[in-house]
């Protein structure tokens, strides 16, 4: 079976989960209960991607070595682009 390549697959979708949710925590930080379940949940990615890390080698899935846990997750590079020069975020939740 290639469970690598699920692996691999799952870490990736788990870490633009994770940029996803702290984005929209940053999003909504006036909404107490939308800012925290968001930055919680991100959390609970970080430590999912910590798992998986853990689990790569088992399987022959290559290490990224973002299994640590970081305190903020970085917002892919086009939306800290676009939010440097002044345009609109995408719509949100």
């Amino acid at each position: 079976m290639r469970l690598h390549i699920v692996i691999e697959e799952l870490r990736f979708s788990e870490r633009e989960l994770a940029g996803e949710l702290a984005a929209v925590a940053v999003r909504h930080r006036a909404e107490y209960e939308i800012h925290h379940t968001a930055r919680d949940l991100a959390d609970r990615s970080q430590d999912h991607l910590r798992e998986l890390d853990a689990l790569a080698p088992r399987f022959g899935a290559t290490s990224k070595g973002h299994g640590r846990r970081d305190p903020r997750v970085r917002l892919p590079r086009a939306r800290r682009l676009r939010g440097a020069v002044g345009r609109t975020p995408d719509p949100g939740l």
